[in-house]
């Protein structure tokens, strides 16, 4: 994978429980593991049953070496400060990810049950499609299911593109409160920073970032 990579992300998801949901989007993603620094930008749709159609955006800004991250509404110009529950960016390709025991779910390995004591005992299936050149992903898809409760996700990366145009995304805006606003749980990027990874990938491997 780049060191340093920008790129657009356009997912979806649906889940049948209690309600039916249904949501997409996209996010503007920049990654910069030289200086352990991340920014996503995102505008998601969701619609379900029981509700009409509401849109979200918020921007994301991560400092992995001082563990802090930045929650941002650029519509209302508010900002939350809080800290990360990891300082780590290490990533892995998709046939070590799934053996690693380090996704935020718990331990997978291809399609099998997951025992997650504090939720649900799971299984998810997912199949990861990345270039074989760079490990950059181009698709992923994954299912989740569980006792009374179905998830589909998918994922497309497109425009793809090595380096860092404008550094000053990683800055938050002046607005940003100087102390911490509380702990903000980040185990959704650690879904998507599963990812990506510097080393030598399979056109299409089998695994489970499900995200």
């Amino acid at each position: 994978m780049y060191d340093q990579w920008e790129g657009v992300l356009f997912f979806g998801f649906g889940s049948a429980g209690n309600d039916l949901l249904f949501s997409n989007g996209t996010a503007r993603v920049s990654y910069d593991l030289v200086n352990a620094k991340t920014f996503v930008s995102f505008e998601i749709y969701q619609r379900s049953a029981s509700s009409p159609v509401s849109r979200t955006s918020a921007v994301f800004i991560s400092h992995f070496k001082t563990g802090v991250k930045y929650t941002i509404s650029t519509k209302n110009r508010t900002c939350e400060k809080g800290s990360l529950s990891t300082t780590n960016m290490t990533t892995y390709c998709a046939s070590e990810f799934h053996d690693s025991g380090g996704h935020p779910r718990g331990r997978i390995g291809g399609s099998m049950a997951v025992t997650n004591v504090d939720i649900l005992e799971e299984t998810i299936y997912s199949t990861i499609y990345q270039d074989a050149s760079n490990c950059m992903p181009l698709f992923a898809w994954g299912l989740l299911r569980a006792p009374g409760l179905g998830i589909a996700a998918g994922a497309d990366f497109l425009d793809l593109e090595e380096g860092i145009r404008d550094p000053s995304v990683f800055t938050p805006p002046s607005y940003c409160p100087e102390q911490m606003s509380g702990k903000e749980d980040d185990s959704w990027f650690l879904g998507l920073s599963s990812l990506f990874n510097k080393k030598t990938a399979l056109s299409s491997q089998s695994s489970s970032p499900f995200f």
